[in-house]
């Protein structure tokens, strides 16, 4: 009888693709409206930045608000609860970078492109 002897698929663009598709998902994942003090508040780039800048200056003025992602404004007069949001929302970041590294490494230990492409963001 002959013998037929399958060479091992090459994953490496399977898996380069499927770890792209992972980092952009974490990517929008992170901009994504954040829950905080029964609010809803957007952490896009340019919000994120702002937030940084006000914890930064350290003190808020008299009647100073922060937008929640309907455009209402939030009344805030402590500088704690910026710094409260703002560790929040790197909290999350945090978190996400973790679960994508445990994405990726359930993408390299993967043995088929079946499995690379089962592995998913949420």
């Amino acid at each position: 009888f002959p013998v037929t002897i399958l060479e091992p698929e090459d994953l490496t663009p399977s898996r380069a693709a499927k770890k792209a598709k992972l980092y952009n998902d974490m990517k929008i994942a992170e901009t994504m409206p954040i829950l905080f003090d029964g609010h809803y508040f957007p952490t896009d780039y340019d919000i994120r930045s702002d937030i940084v800048a006000v914890v930064a200056i350290g003190i808020l003025p008299d009647g100073f608000f922060w937008f929640d992602v309907e455009k209402n404004p939030i009344s805030i007069n402590d500088i704690n609860y910026m710094k409260s949001l703002a560790a929040a929302i790197a909290n999350r970041k945090m978190y996400y970078y973790v679960l994508l590294s445990q994405k990726n490494a359930q993408v390299d230990s993967a043995i088929s492109a079946e499995e690379i492409e089962a592995v998913e963001w949420q």
